[in-house]
């Protein structure tokens, strides 16, 4: 099981610090769609992928921008195009309204992943990537 952190993110030091100090295999940070291929491509079996970024229950991305960057539609169309179909892992959203952003994400890949699971914080986020906040959508 390898976990990959994924900080969508710019210029928020708090979120980019937290991510840093998070231990994790692979990490990409930044707000780059041509990167995303690389690191949702080598998910498989039982990898957990964290995304830490802005957020709100239909999209996540840099606050000035109002979260902009990845609507849960799109987020949903880059899984399913890039994650290969036999991921099994777990998927935690670390972003402000995570939970609901999960509901609406696991609704968005209509069964593409069938034994996927997906979390999120419940309101705000405190920015430190603790799993053991989330709930599981």
């Amino acid at each position: 099981m390898a976990i990959t952190l994924l900080c969508w993110c710019r210029n928020d030091s708090e979120v980019s610090s937290a991510a840093k100090a998070f231990k994790a295999d692979y990490r990409y940070s930044g707000c780059r769609v041509a990167a995303l291929p690389q690191t949702l491509g080598r998910l498989g079996g039982d990898d957990i992928l964290i995304i830490t970024a802005h957020g709100s229950s239909h999209s996540i991305g840099e606050s000035d921008d109002s979260f902009i960057d990845l609507t849960v539609d799109k987020l949903a169309g880059l899984l399913k195009q890039l994650a290969p179909s036999t991921w099994s892992g777990n998927l935690y959203l670390d972003v402000c309204n995570g939970l609901a952003f999960a509901r609406n994400l696991k609704a968005a890949l209509n069964g593409h992943f069938p034994n996927l699971k997906l979390f999120g914080c419940d309101g705000d986020t405190d920015m430190s990537v603790d799993m053991s906040k989330h709930k599981q959508a």
